[in-house]
């Protein structure tokens, strides 16, 4: 075998890999996007944060903040 011959097994491995952790990034970052969004729905419950405010934090409209909180507590189960 040459140094220079192209090594199917090695290449896909690489492959994999690199595909899990990007998977592995992208799930990290959803997990922080979502933790802030609920931190956030617990301020407003505990009464420290308007919807309006909370919203403005999360960087959208009062209805859609509204909304992604009700889809994400349904998704993850929470009262």
């Amino acid at each position: 075998m040459r140094i220079t011959e192209f090594n199917r097994e090695r290449h896909e491995t690489k492959l994999r890999a690199a595909s899990r952790a990007e998977g592995k990034a992208e799930g990290r970052a959803e997990g922080r996007a979502e933790g802030a969004l609920l931190n956030l729905a617990d301020l407003v419950e505990d009464g420290l944060l308007t919807p309006a405010q909370a919203a403005k934090k999360a960087k959208m409209t009062k209805e859609k903040f509204e909304a992604k909180v009700a889809a994400l507590k349904k998704e993850l189960q929470l009262p």
